[in-house]
């Protein structure tokens, strides 16, 4: 059996809790700021996972596009689906952002809700672990088995499931580390080099399968959510607490892994000038019908 991934899940968390103090989804989607903007950063209207589905999709296709176009010899065709991905990794790390800014909100900048101490050294109790966990297996599809190979994405409210091999999202890495090899700086350099502020100037690390770590960091955001929701309808307010904290921080680390690839691109498109690229003509039409073919 397959951990699907739905990030639907998040939102009936959240709408399970946001009732639990006397709300609704219309009731908080209807209030505004002073900017008459929502005060909640995640739009409960739609569906977010079918969001992420497809950009996730589009990410890696024009991943794949540009390294095709790059075997090619067609620079200015490279050039312009790696910008597209960096802005479609930076819809991506705004999706978990906004999850992130939902979760703080209830945790620390919302006095509706209200949340105990946490006791030195508490932990989660284990039957509400194990039950968010159960809760997860049994949304694998009837006739989905597990597969180490792909990522299981959840495609639409019938119960339908996709997936998306680990190894082209691993193209990510790649397509940075052969650009890396064609200035001359080898992968032992880029896990090594250190910025003039002591940071990692290569903020991927390229000793990582990214499919891999992506998969791995989804199921934790979820399981927690799980957890939370479970300790919620179980009226445990501490263990709720503790469980959307955690999700907060897998959140986070979701987010920031789309921003580390969007902030990458920047660098090897624009501020690095040591990558030579073309300048983009102005009557230059991007193929967009032919990444639409990588995505399916």
């Amino acid at each position: 059996m397959s951990n699907i991934i739905n990030l639907d899940i998040i939102q009936t968390a959240f709408l399970s809790l946001v009732q639990s103090v006397g709300l609704t989804k219309d009731m908080i989607m209807s209030e505004i700021d002073e900017n008459s903007q929502c005060r909640w950063s995640i739009n409960h209207n739609v569906s977010i996972n079918s969001y992420f589905s497809k950009d996730l999709r589009e990410l890696v296709s024009l991943f794949e596009f540009s390294t095709k176009a790059k075997i090619s010899a067609d620079d200015l065709t490279a050039l312009c689906a790696l910008m597209r991905a960096g802005l479609r990794a930076h819809i991506l790390h705004n999706l978990f952002e906004d999850i992130w800014s939902d979760v703080d909100k209830v945790l620390y900048r919302d006095e509706r809700f209200s949340w105990p101490p946490i006791p030195d050294g508490y932990q989660i109790p284990h039957h509400f672990l194990m039950a968010g966990a159960d809760a997860r297996k049994r949304m694998a599809a009837p006739g989905v088995t597990a597969n180490p190979a792909v990522i299981t994405l959840w495609e639409n409210a019938t119960g339908e499931v996709g997936a998306i091999e680990k190894e082209r999202i691993d193209v990510i890495r790649k397509t940075f580390m052969e650009l890396a090899e064609s200035i001359g700086i080898s992968c032992e350099k880029m896990d090594n080099k250190i910025g003039e502020s002591d940071q990692f100037e290569w903020c991927i690390d390229y000793a990582d399968l990214l499919g891999e770590r992506l998969e791995k960091d989804l199921n934790e955001l979820l399981l927690f959510f799980e957890v939370h929701r479970i300790a919620i309808l179980n009226n445990d307010q501490l263990a709720a607490y503790v469980a959307l904290m955690n999700a907060g921080i897998y959140a986070q680390t979701v987010s920031n892994f789309f921003l580390n690839i969007k902030d990458k691109v920047d660098e090897v498109t624009i501020f690095d000038k040591r990558f030579a690229w073309p300048i983009i003509p102005d009557s230059y039409k991007f193929p967009e019908h032919l990444v639409t073919n990588l995505c399916c």
